[in-house]
């Protein structure tokens, strides 16, 4: 049977991948839209990192829903995080003239601190929405560590910043390197999909690379949606 692929809040994922419940971990909580869906569709226990203090405040309680206040990185320490008024909070970029913004010291872990802290071994899905920062995630971590997640679902950003193009290519290449298979889903790879390549034959994934992709990206197209 081909994989079928899922999507939510703009990430996408393979399900049939997931265990019962599954454990997914979510870097870039926000307004916990992503969280929410996954606990409600797969009843999934969920790890949310969040750095903005009034996200992290507002953030709904559930039992099924750990979550620290925290930034991800490339190495543990702390790290004051941009947080704007009128666009997501990141760790890059400069505020333009007139913008309302302001400054948040946060703490900055890396993949093996936020296992640490939140006591995992392994994890069905980590979804990465980091405004920029994942590059940094990518280049700090072991490829040891990176195969603790069964999945990851990544938007990148260089179609906010450009000059961040290079580096994104590498961060696919040390991807490859670690043991994962890509499938972009996505022309400005806002939605891509890493799996462990044990987890993923290769004709699945040329299944989901040039068919699936293509068929979805039609479909969004002709609904006049943001691919």
């Amino acid at each position: 049977m081909m994989a079928r692929v899922a999507r939510v809040c703009g990430h996408s994922f393979l399900a049939s991948l997931f265990g019962s419940p599954p454990l997914i971990i979510d870097a870039g909580f926000n307004h916990g839209q992503f969280s929410q869906a996954m606990m409600t569709a797969y009843d999934a226990r969920m790890v949310a990192v969040e750095p903005v203090q009034a996200l992290y405040d507002a953030r709904a309680r559930d039992p099924r829903l750990r979550a620290w206040r925290a930034a991800i990185g490339g190495h543990d320490g702390e790290v004051v995080i941009n947080v704007y008024a009128e666009r997501c909070a990141s760790l890059l970029g400069e505020v333009t003239p007139g913008e309302e913004s302001s400054g948040e010291t946060v703490a900055l872990w890396t993949l093996a601190r936020l296992r640490r802290e939140a006591g995992f071994d392994q994890a069905d899905l980590l979804k990465l929405d980091i405004e920029g920062a994942e590059l940094d995630v990518f280049e700090g971590a072991a490829a040891a560590e990176l195969r603790c997640f069964r999945q990851i679902t990544v938007e990148f950003h260089d179609f906010v910043w450009p000059e961040q193009a290079v580096r994104v290519r590498r961060a696919m290449a040390l991807m490859r390197a670690a043991g994962f298979r890509r499938i972009n889903f996505s022309r400005d790879n806002t939605d891509v999909l890493f799996v462990r390549r044990d987890l993923l034959s290769w004709p699945a994934w040329l299944w989901l690379r040039f068919v699936v992709r293509n068929l979805r990206g039609l479909r969004r197209r002709l609904r006049g949606e943001r691919d």
